[in-house]
């Protein structure tokens, strides 16, 4: 059965690019779970029932692989435990295509380095952020969100 997960970090995003995407794949509209979650953590509602449901044989779309977590180390560890389970995973989107219903050498390459990429983008978003803060507060700007 194919199944699918979408995420975006904040409420405030939307979640429509990636479900269409999964409806052209031919995901039944039940077998699409979401979150509006940051990645940086796997302690989301989505993604726990959705891999409660997953049974062997079962196959988890996600449109990137950073949409399943932006921490390199869960996240393979999430491909691996999904893998020893008889699940598999395909991302529609990423440039480097995985699919680990067709192992190999390639997939395994394919995951650690987008697994990584996240993980590098999202120490650089902190960075970013923490510099512009850095900068308002020395020109004695406020910083954090508006009230």
């Amino acid at each position: 059965m194919d199944l699918a997960y979408c995420r975006v970090g904040a409420t405030a995003q939307d979640l429509a690019r990636q479900i269409d995407a999964m409806r052209a794949v031919g995901v039944a509209e039940e077998h699409i779970y979401v979150d509006k979650r940051t990645g940086a953590n796997m302690d989301r509602e989505g993604l726990t029932a959705l891999l409660g449901f997953a049974r062997p044989g079962d196959r988890i779309n996600v449109l990137t692989l950073d949409r399943l977590g932006r921490n390199m180390r869960e996240t393979l560890h999430l491909v691996h435990d999904l893998t020893e389970r008889g699940v598999f995973l395909r991302t529609l989107g990423d440039k480097l295509a995985v699919d680990t219903g067709e192992p190999g050498p390639g997939t395994d390459m394919a995951i650690a380095l987008l697994a990584m990429f996240a993980q590098m983008e999202r120490i650089y978003m902190l960075e970013r952020a923490a510099g512009a803060r850095a900068a308002k507060e020395a020109r004695g700007l406020p910083t954090g969100r508006p009230a």
